[in-house]
């Protein structure tokens, strides 16, 4: 479900899995890592499952999560 979620933007943007787990900043990378968040989080992974797979705190998917619902 979340690795499927990676995928399927990596795939649209393309930007490898890879720097959608890493710590890269830029902005393209970013506006890719929290889409693939938010489309996790669509097909019902829970903000700890995701933050688990990315091996980050869930406090940072709630943020990508909450930024795209504004």
């Amino acid at each position: 479900m979340i690795a499927e979620a990676f995928a399927q933007v990596s795939e649209e943007t393309g930007i490898p899995v890879s720097s959608l787990l890493a710590y890269d900043r830029h902005i393209d990378v970013v506006a890719a890592r929290d889409a693939a968040i938010r489309t996790a989080h669509a097909s019902g992974a829970t903000r700890q499952q995701i933050a688990q797979f990315m091996g980050r705190d869930w406090s940072s998917v709630n943020h990508a999560i909450r930024k795209g619902a504004q």
